[in-house]
C-alpha cells in the first residue's frame, strides 16, 4: 500500500501488508526498486512484527533485504515492513516489487501464499 502519486523530492511510505488464516512466525523477504527513480530513506517493521527480531540491509543498486521473526500470531491485514522512499526524478513512475517473500508459520513450515503485485506510484514535480 501507498500513494498512487509523489512529488519529487518529498518523502512518502509503502507498506507490505499480509493476510493469514494461519500463524506466521517469520519472514524474510527481498523488495527490488529502481535505484535511478527511488532512494531508500528508512526501513521498519510494520505492526505485525514491532515486538520481534527485524533487521534490514539496503543495497543502493535497488534491492532491500528483509529478516522478521515474532510470536507466531494470525496476521489479519498486518504490515509486516514499511520503507520510506524519496522520489528522485519526476515524469516516471516507479515500481517497488516483492522479489522474493517466505511466510514461515510456527513450526517454521512455509504457508503458501499469492505473489503480491507490484506497487506502482508516479513521480509528479
Amino acid at each position: 500500500e501507498g500513494p498512487k502519486e509523489v512529488r519529487a523530492g518529498d518523502t512518502f511510505n509503502v507498506a507490505l501488508k499480509v493476510t493469514s488464516a494461519q500463524p506466521v512466525r517469520a519472514s524474510p523477504l527481498q523488495l527490488g526498486f529502481d535505484a535511478k527513480l527511488l532512494e531508500p530513506v528508512d526501513v521498519r517493521a510494520g505492526g505485525f512484527f514491532a515486538d520481534g527480531m527485524f533487521s534490514y540491509r539496503v543495497n543502493r543498486a535497488g534491492s532491500i533485504f528483509v529478516g522478521a521473526s515474532g510470536k507466531g500470531a494470525v496476521a489479519t491485514d498486518a504490515e509486516i515492513v514499511v520503507v520510506t522512499f524519496r522520489p528522485i526524478r519526476p515524469g516516471a513512475t516507479a515500481e517497488l516489487t516483492v522479489s522474493s517473500l517466505l511466510l514461515q508459520g510456527a513450526a517454521g513450515r512455509a504457508i503458501v501464499h499469492d505473489r503480491p503485485a507490484a506497487f506502482r506510484t508516479t513521480i509528479v514535480q
